[in-house]
């Protein structure tokens, strides 16, 4: 089961539980980036990826703006560019050709990767983005889970890199989405 937040996802489970029915206790939940996270954490994984699973804190975040903030105009554009690399992300601008089209931004991209590799970190709008290449990169790899059933929560809320890793750790399960047709 998947949903927004950790305590959704315990709610769940604890309803479940309450329920006595056979098999309930066997019931994962957890939010996409939890999911992405434990995927990440695997040995393998983050060794096929080069990089560490680790998100990164606010401090270190501060840290990585400074040290971009000299080659790209300040502070102010540094975290401009980082929200807007988090939003191509989530949109999966990243799987386009040639992305990212500016050279300004290329740069920025190159650098922000090397800085994150370097101090062995991720941002949290990679997580998502990162286990969904992995799975779809390396289909039927052992470290990535197979379920017979996914659940997801608030449906309706979920960017299109949140949908495509719900796809893909699908696979052949069944899938139920659950949301407010009223909403997005």
């Amino acid at each position: 089961a998947v949903t927004f937040t950790r305590t959704a996802a315990n709610d769940l489970v604890e309803k479940l539980a309450q329920l006595g029915v056979p098999g309930a206790d066997q019931v994962a939940a957890k939010t996409l980036h939890s999911l992405s996270f434990s995927l990440l954490s695997r040995t393998a994984v983050f060794q096929a990826l080069n990089r560490t699973a680790r998100p990164l804190m606010d401090f270190e975040r501060d840290t990585l703006v400074c040290d971009l903030s000299r080659a790209f105009g300040g502070k102010r554009e540094v975290e401009r560019l980082i929200q807007a690399f988090e939003s191509y992300w989530a949109r999966m601008q990243h799987h386009q050709p040639g992305w990212p089209h500016d050279p300004h931004e290329q740069a920025f991209h190159h650098a922000l990767i090397a800085w994150l590799r370097f101090h062995r970190a991720m941002l949290i709008g990679e997580l998502v983005p990162l286990a969904y290449d992995f799975i779809t990169q390396n289909p039927g790899h052992p470290d990535i889970p197979v379920y017979e059933h996914v659940l997801v929560d608030e449906y309706q809320d979920l960017n299109r890199a949140d949908q495509a890793l719900i796809d893909a750790i699908g696979g052949h399960a069944a899938v139920t989405v659950i949301g407010d047709e009223d909403q997005s």
